[in-house]
C-alpha cells in the first residue's frame, strides 16, 4: 500500500505525529531491544500496584473490572462481581464481590490490586493459588525474534491478566506495522504451568511480506507547494540524507522517518516554521 504524506502548513501550532512510534530502528540488535522494551514496560505498569488503603479510592472512576491469574476461567463468574466498570468505586461492591469469588471452588482467597490509569481504576481481583507471568516467546518473528523472557528478569511478578496479552498483542502488530509489515498477524497462545504457578505465553507471529514503497502522495498545502515539496524529495540531497522514497524499494521506518524530517525542513524553508507533517501508509 503506497504511503500517504499529509501535509499541513499551519503557523500557530506545532505538533508532530509520526505513527506514534518511540523507537528508532537502525541496526537489528536495537529493533529486538525495542520489541523486549514493549513487555518489560507493559509488565512494569502492571507490576506497580497502588497498595494505598482502599477507602482513599471511594468514589473515583472505575474504568476497568478483571478477574486475574486464572487463564481460561469460567466467564460465568464474572456475574459474580458486584462492583462493575463504568460505576464509583465502592468498597460495599467491592467487598460484595470478594465475598462472592470466595466461594467458588478451588479458590483460597481473593485479592484485590488497584492500578490507577488515565481512564480511572482498573480493579483485579486476583483469584489463589494464581497463576504469574511467566516465558514469553515470539515464534515466527524471525529476524526480530529474541530468546525467551524469564519472569526474574522482571523487577516484581505480574498476575496473569487478559488484559495484560490483549495489550501486548497490540503492541506487538503496531510495532511489525511500523516497521512495513502491514499484514502482520499475532496470535496469543498461553501454557498454564500449574506445578511452577506461571503462566506461559508463546505469541505466534505472521510476519507476511514487507511492504514496498508505492506512490507518494502529498496532500494539505497549495498545488504550487505540493510539486515544490515533491520535487525536493526526488533532489540529489534527499536522496544522500536517505529521505528519498523510491517507488517499489522495501518498506523501511528509518527511511520514512528522514523523508517526513526532509519535508519538516522544506516547510521551515518556506517560513512554515509550525508546519506539520503526518504520515498515512
Amino acid at each position: 500500500m503506497p504511503p500517504h504524506l499529509r501535509v499541513s502548513c499551519d503557523k500557530v501550532e506545532s505538533r508532530i505525529s509520526w505513527f506514534q512510534a518511540r523507537v528508532r530502528l537502525v541496526h537489528p540488535c536495537c529493533a529486538l531491544l525495542a520489541l523486549i522494551a514493549v513487555f518489560v514496560c507493559a509488565l512494569r505498569s502492571w507490576s506497580q500496584v497502588e497498595t494505598q488503603p482502599i477507602a482513599l479510592y471511594e468514589g473515583q472512576k472505575v474504568s476497568a473490572v478483571e478477574i486475574a491469574g486464572r487463564p481460561g476461567y469460567d466467564r460465568s463468574w464474572e456475574r459474580l462481581l458486584v462492583q462493575r466498570a463504568g460505576q464509583p468505586f465502592s468498597q460495599k461492591n467491592i467487598q460484595a464481590s470478594v465475598d462472592a469469588l470466595k466461594k467458588i471452588q478451588g479458590v483460597t482467597d481473593v485479592r484485590l490490586e488497584v492500578l490507577p490509569e488515565a481512564e480511572g481504576l482498573r480493579v483485579m481481583f486476583v483469584l489463589d493459588p494464581a497463576l504469574y507471568i511467566g516465558l514469553l516467546d515470539f515464534p515466527g518473528a524471525g529476524r526480530f525474534s529474541y530468546p525467551t523472557l524469564q519472569t526474574a528478569n522482571y523487577p516484581n511478578e505480574a498476575p496473569y491478566a487478559d488484559s495484560y496479552v490483549t495489550q501486548s498483542q497490540q503492541a506487538l502488530v503496531k510495532f511489525f506495522r511500523a516497521r512495513g509489515f502491514f499484514l502482520a498477524q499475532v496470535t496469543p497462545e498461553v501454557k498454564p504451568d500449574q506445578a511452577h504457578g506461571l503462566a506461559n505465553i508463546d505469541f505466534q507471529i505472521k510476519l507476511g511480506p514487507r511492504a514496498k514503497y508505492g506512490t507518494v502522495n502529498i496532500v494539505g498545502p497549495t498545488p504550487e507547494e505540493t510539486a515544490k515539496l515533491q520535487s525536493s524529495m526526488h533532489s540529489l540531497r534527499a536522496r544522500f540524507r536517505g529521505a528519498r522514497l523510491k517507488q517499489g524499494k522495501t518498506y523501511t521506518l528509518k527511511h520514512v522517518r528522514l523523508a517526513r524530517t526532509w519535508l519538516q525542513g522544506q516547510l521551515a524553508k518556506q517560513n512554515y516554521l509550525a508546519g506539520t507533517v503526518h504520515m498515512r501508509p
